[in-house]
């Protein structure tokens, strides 16, 4: 096997035994890339996440499996294993030599492998992840690189070889021509070396630039090497030093006590213990809302830190000027100022080549002091800098590690310990055992205190106030006072800073920080509910991208992996307070929001209409909450223009996800204040009922849903309403197709085809082609049915509706099913199953599912049809509403398929399951249903209970008609029918002996 070895730093190269592979910027060399560079295991879901972020879990795998197998199939690959939940490559890199020779502090080594940024020239455009990670380690690396360059430089300075520490500063001067760190030296190596006109050019070089660029001046100690270079002045030798100025005192270690045991921050801590033990990084600012426990992370690892280093803690929160930090950091070392030289040359002098760690706490209402910072860490080449701030300070190499509050998870989970061992359970836990010793956390307190931790959204400082709280309140009123106002989570604890009091008084402090049009934009964004996308803020918020980005680096908006900025939902709180304060803005904000979202209705609803009606559907499921406060605003507003428009996308949405009750309300809102007989309130509200009628008769309220839709009509016929009225006859046709009266369906039905067609709209044409080829269908006539159903797919399809296409699939197929014709029904339910997933139709897939297995069953095909009933099954059990009817129907045939293949176990089994859930949920017609394939299951020896359970079913008022005609035909066969009384303590007793038996 030939020898290999990568190189990662500049353009990405294999080199193979005498053999080069140039890597290409495609997946398969972006995943190679990263293997290496890891240089370990890596997850199946990290990858997948990686390449596919903006993919769901289920594709993202799928297509890493298909990556992995392209990636195999690469001839020259060797060392690359997959397992089932890992990946690696095994290769030997630049990048892992770059590194050990770091560790070992040989400088020169290190740059000898470094050869430009990490995988130059790949963009990964089509993997955003990918792309953030590599832009992150690029810049990660070059900090490295720029490290070991200064480092070499000093080395090769100090042995008086002046020519080669001029050629490396050369290269950092070429890589970052404003490297004020580079240009010092490089002007003091130039001069000891007779070349005081090449650093004197140099620097002009750089003052120019900085002018040009940055429109800013050149640093004063520069500017005043320049000018003691023009003056032919000696500058002074640059040698290690170990001596401690004789003015100064040892360092003292001022570090607060630590009162309470730390809870969680495992990934935080563990990220920054490994920063300090590498040395990766000088300057490291924990970045994070007021309240989220910045200073206890930072508390807590330099306690850990102590007695490994020097520890040092600046408190800058009495501070009130920049111009203070100095002297707070002075006291903090155990500094005494003295002579003429500044502050700051002072502290660097005393700081000198020691190993410190100092903690700055509390930086951002003293960010213009940054400059201080940032020279400090210049002149200071072993000093470490923790800052706690709540936006970064912009430095050049700056790590950043943020920290979000609490994760507490939206679903509720019934599980005890996984809900007591959450971080933001336990702290809370820990506090109020402070005010109540006895509080323990168990089963019956522990949804309540998980509730606490969601309201608070997990924000540290809020769990802590809100925990004191039970000396005085049962946990449930504390939930609904945090519900109700911030005031409660406040605590008059003389030891905390006053921000800390409570959590308005740390939003204040935050607030106080904003500009005026920060302030604003906080405001605005009030209205909006969840996550907000990024056109919803410029179009909607209206907030520029520099004011967005402030808030972000403020901690007071944060972005989620899916792009949409979010924020704590304490601070959305505040934030409403805020805007109420302004009633003029207020509803200037509503307005523009409620536009905004109407807008995305329309767009949504023509999504529905068209190819992509599965990205549709699933944008507006994402921006839901925010539709229904559109909604409300328009009902409030009397805005009848956006009601009416916007009411076909509301309901064409409800009905492919299934929320049936949600549509009745939200429809039901707006009709409850719709007043007045004008055309337009008229129109609006015939509008309304007809598609407030369709989820009546979704959920079988017949009688409610043809009054309304009749009523609906009556107000459209005058006004010529007639794309609505389609909607409104075709409620009709549909609601006496249930009732079986198939003449009168097919004269609504007919009707609206006729309006349809008056319309010249192919789409509604389409749409009422599908409901006459229903009613064919009912009253027998199997061709003219067929034939209106093609023609609606075909239209359909022309059009790229694929949800109009798939219903009409589906009836086509119930049709020929019933005709006898399995094969070619069997086919169309296969394509209407890939319809709807791409549809997004999720409320249709499990029906679609049932009708395949119920088709193979009839084919004899039993694997088949088990496999697809027992899909239906898993998928109608996760949807968000079920339908038990279909349930009890889906475990009735897995019990029929289990008998055919001679498992009767099993088969009691599945029947056992439908009969509880149906007697628990008191749907007595599912229980009869069931009851009747039970008897079917019950061998020769149990002819008297068979008999005793079809009399049962056959006397029962709640039977359907099609069981007890069944039921009635099985007693005919039996030898001897014993008939037993039908009231509700003998079919009760009836079903305990089954579940028993």
């Amino acid at each position: 096997m030939p020898h290999s070895y990568l190189k990662l730093f500049g353009s990405p190269q294999l080199e193979l035994g005498s053999k080069m592979v140039l890597f290409k910027d495609d997946k398969r060399f972006c995943l190679l890339a990263y293997l290496a560079y890891k240089a370990d295991w890596v997850s199946r879901e990290q990858l997948a996440n990686l390449f596919w972020s903006d993919t769901d879990t289920s594709s993202a795998r799928k297509n890493l499996r298909h990556l992995i197998g392209r990636t195999r199939a690469i001839d020259w690959l060797t060392g690359f294993d997959a397992e089932l939940e890992h990946v690696r490559w095994q290769v030997q890199t630049d990048v892992g030599y770059f590194q050990n020779a770091l560790e070992a502090s040989s400088w020169d080594e290190a740059l000898a492998f470094y050869k430009g940024a990490l995988l130059d020239g790949f963009q990964a455009d089509d993997s955003p992840e990918f792309a953030d990670w590599l832009e992150s380690e690029r810049a990660s690396q070059q900090e490295r690189w720029h490290t070991a360059s200064l480092k070499q430089a000093r080395v090769l300075h100090d042995c008086a070889a002046h020519s080669q520490a001029l050629q490396i500063l050369e290269g950092l001067l070429k890589h970052d021509p404003l490297d004020e760190n580079a240009l010092d030296f490089f002007m003091r190596v130039a001069t000891q070396a007779g070349q005081r006109s090449t650093a004197l050019r140099t620097f002009e070089s750089f003052a120019t630039r900085l002018q040009h660029e940055l429109n800013l001046p050149p640093p004063t100690h520069l500017e005043q090497l320049a000018q003691t270079l023009r003056g032919q002045q000696a500058i002074p030798v640059m040698v290690q030093t170990t001596h401690k100025p004789a003015t100064t005192q040892p360092l003292k270690r001022p570090l607060p006590m630590i009162a309470t045991a730390f809870v969680g921050r495992e990934l935080v801590l563990g990220e920054l213990t490994s920063l300090l033990e590498r040395h990766e990084s000088r300057l490291i600012t924990l970045v994070g809302q007021g309240g989220v426990g910045k200073t206890r992370i930072a508390l807590q690892i330099a306690h850990e830190q102590f007695g490994h280093q020097d520890v040092g803690f600046v408190n800058l929160v009495p501070l009130s000027t920049p111009s203070a930090i100095p002297s707070a950091i002075a006291e903090t070392i155990g500094l005494t100022f003295q002579g003429k030289d500044s502050s700051l040359q002072q502290i660097i002098k005393h700081i000198d080549g020691r190993r410190i760690l100092l903690v700055i706490d509390n930086f951002e209402h003293l960010i213009a002091g940054t400059p201080y910072i940032g020279e400090i860490r210049r002149e200071c080449p072993n000093l470490t800098l923790l800052i706690t701030s709540r936006e970064p300070l912009g430095l050049l190499g700056e790590q950043i590690l943020p920290v979000e509050a609490f994760f507490v998870p939206e679903t509720k989970s019934a599980d005890f310990l996984e809900i007591q061992n959450l971080e933001a359970v336990q702290l809370f836990s820990q506090h109020a055992r402070r005010v109540r010793p006895d509080f323990r956390l168990d089963e019956n307190n522990i949804a309540q205190v998980l509730e606490i931790c969601r309201l608070v959204d997990g924000l540290p400082l809020a769990i802590e106030l809100a925990a004191v709280w039970v000396r005085a309140l049962s946990l449930t009123d504390l939930a609904g006072e945090i519900a109700g106002s911030l005031d409660v989570l406040s605590s008059q604890r003389l030891d905390m800073v006053e921000r800390h009091r409570s959590v308005r008084a740390a939003f204040e402090h935050s607030w106080k920080l904003l500009t005026v049009e920060e302030q604003q934009a906080l405001r605005r964004l009030s209205v909006f509910r969840g996550g907000i996308s990024r056109e919803a803020v410029r179009q909607a918020a209206h907030i520029p991208l520099p004011v967005l980005g402030s808030l972000i680096d403020k901690s007071l908006l944060g972005m989620n992996t899916q792009g949409r900025y979010r924020r704590h939902r304490l601070l959305h709180q505040y934030m409403q307070e805020k805007l109420g304060e302004n009633p003029e803005e207020a509803s200037d904000a509503r307005t523009s929001h409620g536009q905004y979202y109407f807008r995305l209705l329309q767009k949504g609803l023509e999504g529905i209409r068209g190819p992509n009606s599965r990205m549709a559907l699933e944008e507006l499921e994402v921006e839901f909450e925010n539709i229904r406060i559109a909604w409300r605003w328009a009902i409030d507003g009397h805005r009848l223009i956006f009601l009416k428009a916007g009411a076909e996308a509301l309901m064409r949405f409800f009905d492919a996800r299934g929320r049936y009750m949600e549509a009745i309300d939200m429809f039901g809102e707006a009709i409850a204040q719709l007043e007045g007989s004008d055309a337009e309130n008229q129109a609006t509200l015939g509008t309304l009922l007809i598609h407030q009628s369709k989820f009546f008769e979704r959920r079988s309220q017949l009688a409610t849903a043809e009054q309304l839709a009749r009523q609906g009509l009556r107000l459209l016929e005058p006004l010529n309403e007639r794309e609505t009225m389609i909607w409104g006859l075709g409620n009709l046709g549909t609601i006496t197709g249930i009732k079986a009266d198939h003449d009168q369906a097919i004269q609504h039905r007919e009707q609206a085809l006729l309006e349809a067609r008056a319309l010249a709209n192919d789409r509604l044409i389409a749409v009422c082609l599908g409901w006459v080829a229903i009613s064919e269908a009912a009253r027998g006539n199997v061709p003219q049915s067929t034939q209106h159903y093609r023609e609606a797919i075909r239209l359909f399809k022309k059009l790229g509706n694929h949800i109009g296409a798939l219903f009409n699939l589906n009836g086509l197929a119930t049709t020929l099913l019933e005709a006898g014709n399995l094969i070619d029904a069997c086919s169309l339910w296969l394509e209407s199953y890939e319809l709807a997933k791409t549809a997004g139709e999720l409320s249709q897939i499990p029906f679609i599912l049932a009708d395949l297995g119920n088709c193979y069953h009839q084919l004899g095909n039993l694997d088949q049809a088990l496999t697809y009933t027992q899909q239906s099954l898993e998928v109608e059990r996760n949807q968000a509403f079920h339908n038990l009817d279909l349930q009890t129907e889906l475990l009735i045939r897995l019990a029929k398929i289990s008998l055919t293949q001679v498992h009767p176990v099993l088969a009691k089994n599945y029947l056992a399951q439908a009969l509880e859930y149906a007697w628990n949920a008191g749907e007595l017609p599912a229980v009869m249903d069931t009851l009747l394939a039970w008897a079917e299951l019950l061998e020769a020896d149990d002819l008297a209970l068979k008999a005793r359970i079809l009399s049962m079913v056959h006397q029962h008022p709640a039977t359907r008609t099609t069981s007890r005609e069944d039921a009635a035909k099985q007693l005919e066969a039996l030898e001897r029918v014993t008939t037993h009384s039908t009231n509700p303590l003998e079919l009760e007793t009836l079903i305990l002996q089954l579940q028993h038996d």
